[in-house]
């Protein structure tokens, strides 16, 4: 249950200092990825138009997502996608990097 913004950055996977930041309105903390975190430490209670763009009811009335809330999941997926595709690129250049600097050790020594 949340009770504090540190129980809620818990949940939300973030830092204290970024939900306060957020919640005082900072642009670079509260943005649409901290928007559908938030929804879904509240279990998704709330409608996404109205998290994002200020429209429509506050609360869900119905538990059926709507086209702009897929629209809006499945793009946040899709950007965590990407993350975990760069993310697996830097480790093989990492690895590879690694390993050519572990040749040229042999090589000297």
């Amino acid at each position: 249950m949340v009770h504090t913004q540190k129980d809620l950055a818990e949940i939300m996977q973030a830092t204290p200092p970024h939900v306060s930041l957020a919640f005082k309105g900072d642009n670079k903390y509260l943005t649409d990825s901290f928007l559908l975190r938030f929804n879904e430490a509240f279990g998704r209670i709330f409608n996404h138009q109205w998290l994002i763009l200020g429209e429509g009811d506050m609360l869900k009335e119905e538990e059926e997502e709507t086209a702009f809330e897929q629209s809006e999941t499945s793009r946040f997926l899709s950007l965590l996608e990407k993350k975990d595709e760069q993310i697996d690129r830097l480790i093989a250049l990492l690895e590879q990097r690694y390993g050519t600097e572990e040749k040229k050790e042999r090589r000297v020594g």
